[in-house]
């Protein structure tokens, strides 16, 4: 904002120059600019004899060129009635077209399928192979006699003989017992010796009578068998027991064969592959894109530039400015003008510092 003002205060100085009718020397130092174009002025113009030496009645010797000051020959060519300040150009841009790479240069890999083709083949589904077969028995039908019971021998008790005979066997040997005689006509009483006690009907029993009588021997014819021949044993053959049959016998064993089993085919539609997978690289271009950017020409610079001034300025022109940068056209170069001003050259890229001729003819208004 300082060199701003400054600025200001030096383009207003140069008036004040330019519009005097005395021999003057002005000295001053002209500040450094501000190149920032996008700020407005903040402050007031000041007076014309503020922060300058105005020395009056100076010998013409003492008086300075500034072409000598600053070796610029627009300043070396100056003539009487014109007057400048130092401006600041603005950086001049240009649009270029610029082709930048998009995408780099690359590569499509596509995978291609294989081919097949249909195709008719007979295949096994079972290998040839040999299996053991059973043959069965076979039977016929015979008669034949067989043995129940085979010959054998036995002994057989043969029994004793007997044959019957009579014979007399004692029974009881003779003895002599007493008895008691009678006198009966018993034997006894015969003798006279009848037994005591003895009943009348056998006599007179005298029981004081014993008798001395023999008892014969008593007998008694019995049968007996008697052993002819004592009984033994002798060998007897059994015949052996035999019956017919009739039954079912092996005429042939069973026994196993080997078959051979044929193999099986069956006929088939297959894929048979063609052409295998493959990979196909297609390349792919760079592409490009063209953009337009600004590009600085000019730096832009701090120089001396010829203004308006009190000297060439009227009514009319200021007025004219004024109506152009949209201020009060009171024909008065005033603070507000001067900001005014300054917004229309940064907004078309113009050298600001003060009322220009560049900004005058891009105005079209003519001196």
């Amino acid at each position: 904002m300082l060199r701003k003002s400054l600025t200001l205060m030096v383009g207003l100085v140069l008036l004040v120059a330019c519009g005097s009718n005395d021999t003057e020397t002005v000295t001053t130092t002209a500040p450094s600019v501000n190149t920032n174009t996008n700020t407005d002025y903040n402050t007031t113009v000041p007076s014309t004899n503020t922060d300058v030496a105005v020395q009056n009645n100076t010998p013409s010797s003492s008086y300075t060129a500034p072409s000598s000051n600053n070796g610029n020959p627009m300043l070396a060519n100056a003539r009487p009635g014109e007057c400048y300040a130092q401006i600041v150009r603005p950086p001049k841009y240009e649009n270029k077209t610029e082709k930048l790479l998009a995408t780099a240069e690359s590569f499509k890999i596509k995978t291609l399928p294989p081919v097949y083709k249909n195709a008719t083949k007979t295949i096994t589904t079972r290998e040839a192979s040999t299996k053991l077969v059973p043959v069965p028995a076979t039977y016929k039908t015979v008669t034949e006699t067989v043995v129940v019971k085979p010959a054998s021998t036995k002994l057989v008790p043969v029994p004793a003989q007997y044959k019957t005979v009579t014979k007399k066997i004692e029974i009881s040997p003779a003895t002599q017992v007493w008895k008691k005689g009678t006198n009966g006509t018993s034997g006894a009483q015969a003798a006279g010796q009848g037994a005591y006690g003895a009943k009348e009907a056998d006599g007179h029993v005298q029981n004081d009578i014993l008798c001395l009588v023999n008892v014969p021997a008593k007998y008694k014819t019995v049968k007996e068998q008697v052993v002819v021949s004592p009984a033994t044993t002798k060998t007897v053959n059994i015949p052996a027991v035999t019956k017919t049959i009739t039954r079912k016998v092996v005429d042939r064993p069973a026994t196993t064969k080997t078959v051979n089993i044929p193999a099986v085919t069956k006929t088939i539609t297959v894929k048979e592959l063609v052409e295998p997978a493959r990979e196909v690289k297609t390349p792919i271009p760079a592409t490009y894109k063209t953009i337009t950017k600004k590009v600085m020409v000019d730096a832009g610079q701090t120089t001396w530039g010829r203004i308006l001034c009190k000297t060439n300025q009227n009514q009319n022109t200021v007025m004219a400015v004024q109506r152009k940068v949209g201020a009060n056209a009171d024909g008065i170069l005033g603070p507000d003008t001067y900001r005014a001003v300054r917004r229309y050259q940064e907004r078309n890229g113009l050298a600001v510092g003060g009322i220009t001729y560049e900004t005058l003819s891009h105005m079209g208004i003519n001196m």
